[in-house]
């Protein structure tokens, strides 16, 4: 059993809108309740939106009424993630009338059980903003959820490739239609097929002679055929060095406190074995201190070289940028990535021993046709056009989506929107999906995924045939 450290600090999250909120009345601030009631009343603050793909933009009417006796000015009204767009009308509301908040949410790149909050800010002395929120899942249309391509620690000279299938059950063939942002240091293809009956993509990423030193990751974008969700993004990473590299990459400096400084140690090796000196090391955001030293406390060039990073902050900030590092007598500079987290004086940190476990069991499951109604029993319910399964242990999950075929080998596609889990524990959850589109007759192959709260499936069942019966007479 393998054991390691957590560390748990307690930090105030500031909105998108907080710079924005500093010039309002105080009451009117993120995260500020008062007791004074507002005279709006919101239709149903806190909705629920049906089952979304990334990339996608939800759109939804909150109704308001004015039940107090003045007019209402409405002053702004805005999302507290990015992507949405949030209009009202009207701007003054009577004593009496009515009006609505449009919001248009672009979901972006978010997966699985999320919620989107909005506010609305008015002119009414006291009263704090008016809160909503849009709750339900997003999904991805494709496999994997994240497609990443890490080319990890590479020595830069020789080309190198890498591949990754993706598959997308929304579409009987994914296509890529066009490719954008692709970095110079990059080559695609995506003329590859994958999967027994070529449904998918394999996608070869190709990392050329001389990429950028340093951590280099980003996305490509791919727009294909899927409907639900054209925009796939590929993300890359790799970490690029020469003949002089660091022992560990990126560098942490794990926990900051405001004023507090915080030094770590990095060693720099040459893989040749030839002696080098570091003339400087100059930090991105201007708040490390670097100095050097051979590894064996010489005074001359060295093949392996030490640096003492010592962080000085002295304020709120992100702990993220890089020391650009000169190495005697090489031409481009060594870029070392370093981050960490930066807390108060007097944040409370606790440190947790947590031990690793076993993973829970995936949850059992048996997947059949219904059984037929007994030989002495009136048919008066035909069994479903489709499957029945039954599960134990699956209420963690958010649910299951089904997928069809013609031929057991393929292309499948998604039949089902995701089915929800049963949430009541210690018994079987029998579960029951009626293809509404399958014809009387004909012979269908489908089988199961279980989907987490954070939108990655899973493989739950091996591909099974029915015959979808006829309808009862």
């Amino acid at each position: 059993m393998q054991r390691f450290r957590l560390v748990i600090v307690a930090l105030a999250l500031a909105c998108p809108a907080a710079a924005v909120a500093q010039q309002r009345a105080p009451e009117k601030g993120p995260g500020v309740v008062t007791d004074t009631p507002g005279a709006l009343v919101i239709e149903a603050p806190r909705a629920d939106f049906p089952d979304a793909f990334q990339h996608s933009t939800l759109r939804h009417t909150f109704r308001f009424t004015n039940h107090g006796t003045r007019e209402v000015a409405l002053e702004e009204a805005f999302g507290l993630k990015p992507g949405a767009q949030v209009t009202f009308q009207p701007a003054r509301v009577p004593p009496g009338a009515q009006g609505t908040i449009e919001v248009a949410q672009d979901v972006q790149d978010t997966r699985g059980a999320t919620s989107f909050r909005f506010a609305l800010v008015t002119d009414e002395p006291g009263v704090s903003r008016y809160r909503m929120s849009l709750s339900g899942f997003v999904m991805s249309a494709f496999a994997p959820e994240l497609a990443l391509v890490d080319f990890g620690r590479v020595t830069r000279g020789a080309p190198l490739e890498k591949t990754i299938e993706i598959t997308s059950r929304e579409v009987d063939r994914l296509q890529v239609l066009r490719v954008e942002d692709v970095p110079a240091f990059l080559d695609l293809d995506t003329k590859g097929r994958a999967g027994l009956a070529d449904e998918g993509l394999l996608v070869r990423v190709r990392l050329k002679e001389r990429p950028p030193l340093g951590l280099s990751t980003g996305r490509v974008v791919l727009w294909t055929n899927a409907p639900v969700q054209p925009r796939l993004e590929l993300h890359y990473a790799a970490q690029v060095f020469a003949d002089v590299e660091p022992e560990t990459h990126p560098l942490s400096f794990q926990l900051v406190r405001i004023g507090e400084p915080r030094t770590i140690d990095v060693r720099l090796r040459s893989r040749s074995g030839r002696a080098f000196e570091v003339k400087e090391a100059v930090d991105t955001l201007g708040v490390v201190d670097v100095t050097s030293e051979p590894c064996d406390g010489g005074t001359g060039p060295s093949p392996c070289v030490v640096l003492h990073a010592t962080a000085h902050v002295l304020g709120p900030l992100t702990l993220q940028g890089s020391l650009l590092v000169k190495v005697a007598g090489d031409a481009e500079v060594l870029p070392l990535t370093y981050g960490g987290m930066v807390v108060g004086p007097e944040a409370r940190v606790q440190d947790l021993d947590v031990a690793t476990t076993a993973p829970p069991s995936p949850p059992a499951t048996a997947v059949a046709p219904a059984p037929p109604p007994a030989a002495n029993a009136p048919a008066t319910t035909p069994p479903p056009r489709g499957l029945s399964w039954r599960a134990r242990n699956d209420e963690d999950l958010y649910g299951y989506v089904v997928y069809r075929a013609d031929k057991e080998i393929g292309p499948f596609r998604r039949v089902s929107p995701v089915i929800p889990v049963d949430s009541e524990r210690g018994v079987d959850h029998r579960y029951v999906f009626d293809d509404p589109t399958a014809v009387p007759g004909r012979t269908y192959f489908y089988y199961l995924d279980t989907i987490d709260r954070r939108g990655t499936t899973e493989r739950f069942s091996p591909v099974r045939s029915r015959v979808t019966p006829a309808p009862a007479p």
